[in-house]
């Protein structure tokens, strides 16, 4: 866990869930993409969430998705960066994810929260029935696409090979 600028109650995992860390928590791995340090992927936002209502059992202390600032500040300005050095992307990843912290970190600390898998985020200002967000394109975007640090929406309980995520932890 690493803090998030600007953020003082709350610190995010400086890399996405990976699987060998979600098949302990959740007894179960969901991925398509098989590989225990590649990020879990095809996992819905309510496993998500499950996910994290566990592993703050196991913390004692509050666990949940970052928000979409939170995410925003973790990244970071991306001027002058050469993304093709910190993300997996369709030009250079093949179409599947990678393990998780195999591109270069970005300035905060923090890896993959461009590419790689799209992660999902907190979703508290919409209803339940409402889909949820996911952030930071994919292995399958291309960089331009990345570059604009795309916010999709998807069902809340769909499962996509190329949507994982990334926990936050309350210090």
């Amino acid at each position: 866990l690493l803090p998030i600028p600007k953020m003082d109650e709350w610190q995010m995992a400086k890399t996405e869930v990976s699987q060998v860390l979600y098949q302990f928590i959740m007894g179960e791995n969901p991925s398509r993409n098989i590989g225990e340090t590649n990020p879990v992927d095809s996992v819905s936002w309510r496993e998500a969430k499950t996910f994290c209502q566990r592993l703050s059992w196991i913390m004692g202390k509050p666990v949940r998705l970052p928000n979409e600032n939170e995410f925003r500040e973790a990244l970071g300005p991306l001027r002058y960066l050469a993304l093709e050095d910190y993300t997996w992307s369709a030009s250079n990843s093949g179409g599947d994810a990678h393990p998780v912290a195999s591109q270069g970190a970005f300035g905060n600390g923090y890896f993959d929260l461009l590419g790689n898998v799209s992660e999902w985020l907190e979703s508290m200002d919409r209803f339940e029935d409402e889909d949820a967000k996911h952030i930071g394109g994919h292995a399958q975007d291309n960089l331009e696409a990345i570059f604009t640090v795309p916010v999709r929406n998807s069902p809340r309980g769909e499962r996509n090979r190329m949507t994982g995520f990334r926990i936050v932890a309350q210090l």
